[in-house]
């Protein structure tokens, strides 16, 4: 049976070397190109089923707009697949800086 399997290896390195080297290159270019269409289909599958994360800057705890962050957090983790953070915040000037920064994300 490793015999078999050796004869396969030796026959094929054998057409490969007689190939002149516009065939090795074009040989050699298309598995690349097969290759790398792989790896992008296997990347967009992985990135398509992993949940999006999202945080939330909220205020205080004890504030209205923690509490409506908390509720939309359970309504949309219940009903999707995005999984949502509600971060504490010391108000408006932290709000602010998470956004530039970042680490929280402002929609329009």
């Amino acid at each position: 049976m490793s015999t078999a399997k050796n004869n396969h290896q030796t026959n094929f390195l054998q057409f490969f070397l007689v190939l002149d080297p516009f065939s090795r290159l074009i040989f050699l270019g298309l598995g690349f190109a097969s290759f790398g269409t792989v790896v992008i289909i296997v990347g967009n599958i992985v990135n398509y089923l992993t949940p999006p994360h999202l945080t939330l800057a909220a205020g205080d705890k004890t504030g209205e707009s923690y509490i409506i962050s908390e509720a939309i957090k359970k309504v949309i983790e219940r009903r999707t697949n995005i999984q949502i953070q509600v971060e504490e915040t010391r108000g408006t000037t932290q709000n602010i800086e998470m956004l530039s920064t970042g680490k929280a994300f402002w929609f329009k």
